[in-house]
């Protein structure tokens, strides 16, 4: 994939090293044609440009945010539960499903602590209910370590224009998600369609505690 070769270029010369980027290797081995053909049309649903998402990804994007963004179509198109993050999947239908836009609220949606005001925008939704009894209990770091990766300055749903964290002066930061986001839907539809078995699968579930 040449966009992948221009981002191993890119991270070769910024680090000063000789060799393939191991997250852009890992990467790379999620494309083939029938990805690409999967990935070019959920673009087009999203509207967004795959000429400058490719560009993006070879000119711009860090090399854990390509490796997470291709990790994340591979899924969708798959339907492999296993490549899906629990945590991020949550966040996503929480914000959406639940109400749950803040800082607090997703943290008390995700892991079940902190302040439980929130409770009112995340209790009695089916989805958010369903992917949280299989994941149980989250711990506060997990849940922040893997929303600043799928939300944060680099993380991988912006370019997929999914969400990202918002954070404005003496507020306390929000999730900004796209409510009309095809990919969103794609999770939603797999949460929805599966069994607690097959949740089971998913990234973070309580079988790998």
């Amino acid at each position: 994939m040449i966009a992948i070769n221009r981002a191993n270029d890119r991270w070769s010369k910024k680090e000063g090293r000789a060799g393939e980027c191991e997250d852009l290797k890992t990467a790379r081995k999620y494309w083939d044609d029938k990805l690409c053909v999967f990935a070019a049309g959920m673009l087009k649903r999203a509207k967004i440009s795959d000429i400058e998402f490719l560009s993006t990804i070879a000119d711009n994007m860090g090399v854990k945010a390509v490796k997470r963004v291709s990790e994340f179509l591979a899924c969708l198109h798959a339907k492999d539960y296993t490549m899906l993050d629990g945590v991020t999947a949550l966040s996503l239908l929480s914000a959406i499903h639940a109400g749950a836009v803040s800082r607090s609220a997703l943290v008390y949606a995700t892991t079940g602590k902190g302040d439980d005001s929130t409770s009112d925008v995340v209790r009695d939704v089916s989805l958010v209910n369903k992917l949280r009894r299989v994941i149980g209990g989250v711990g506060i770091t997990t849940e922040g370590t893997q929303n600043s990766r799928s939300f944060g300055s680099n993380g991988f749903c912006k370019y997929l224009g999914m969400g990202k964290m918002v954070r404005v002066k003496g507020k306390e930061a929000t999730l900004e998600v796209n409510e009309k986001s095809p990919f969103i839907a794609a999770i939603a539809k797999m949460v929805e369609t599966a069994s607690d078995d097959t949740l089971s699968l998913v990234k973070g579930a309580k079988k790998d505690k």
